[in-house]
């Protein structure tokens, strides 16, 4: 059987969250990746609690790209209350 070391995965995972307060990092997701895999950040940020920095990303993505109308839930993400 094996087993998960859920404190560590968790500690990473809020590590990786972390990496969005960074101006360039959170640059860097949205010069590289296409809208689909910025869902897949958006939706991974959120369920890690970090909203705030899934808004922001949503949001500097958005502005980057021009591509709001691909993102029917943007506003949704954008104009929630932010909980990290």
């Amino acid at each position: 059987m094996y087993g998960y070391d859920l404190h560590n995965i968790c500690e990473k995972a809020d590590a990786w969250a972390t990496l969005f307060e960074t101006v360039e990092y959170r640059g860097s997701v949205v010069a590289h990746n296409c809208c689909s895999e910025i869902d897949v950040f958006i939706e991974l940020l959120i369920a890690l609690d970090y909203h705030g920095h899934a808004s922001d990303l949503m949001d500097a993505h958005i502005e980057a790209d021009n591509c709001r109308d691909r993102h029917p839930k943007a506003d949704q993400v954008i104009l929630e209350p932010a909980t990290a």
